[in-house]
């Protein structure tokens, strides 16, 4: 064996094993990224039904053009469905938003490997009555809690005039004072 077998045979044996290395860390790349999009599949697909934009939704939208990029058909239906996002209220046709939205995730999952979601699937959602009824309470309260703090804040107001001083010094109102 010469001296140029030798340093071949060596060479073959490094470089297949950096390469090896090279191509490993690259799969687990890959895979790892595929993965994370998939993830993000599942849970805007699983918060669609949710009558309120969640904190998880709002994180993976904004993270959506970093792990897509370079894919310009789901780049192009997030920028439609941001678009419809930002819409002033008095002009969103919310029909129209959620058909953009679909869109989106049907998109996103054909690249994720569901392929061929239908509207039907994607517009499928589960919400027990009890969301519902909580979720109507939230904004009755919201509103009443508007009204009040709109109305010049009238409690606020008699509980100032019902503060006794005692030389000088504010003490707590008396409890006939809170009464009238």
């Amino acid at each position: 064996m010469t001296a140029n077998e030798i340093i071949f045979d060596v060479s073959k044996l490094v470089l297949g094993g950096v390469g090896g290395a090279i191509l490993n860390n690259w799969y687990k790349d890959i895979k790892s990224k595929k993965n994370d999009r998939r993830k993000m599949f599942l849970r805007l697909l699983s918060s669609k039904s949710y009558l309120n934009i969640t904190q998880e939704k709002i994180e993976d939208l904004n993270m959506l053009p970093i792990l897509f990029r370079g894919k310009k058909k789901i780049l192009e239906k997030y920028y439609a469905y941001y678009t419809e996002l930002g819409l002033p209220e008095n002009r969103v046709d919310y029909q129209h938003r959620e058909m953009v939205y679909l869109d989106l995730l049907r998109e996103i999952g054909n690249e994720v490997g569901y392929k061929n979601l239908d509207n039907n699937t994607l517009d499928t959602r589960y919400i027990p009555t009890a969301a519902f009824d909580e979720h109507k309470f939230s904004m009755e309260m919201k509103q009443v809690l508007m009204k009040y703090l709109q109305s010049g804040n009238e409690l606020q107001e008699a509980y100032l005039k019902n503060i006794q001083t005692v030389d000088g010094e504010v003490s707590k109102p008396s409890e006939e004072g809170l009464t009238h």
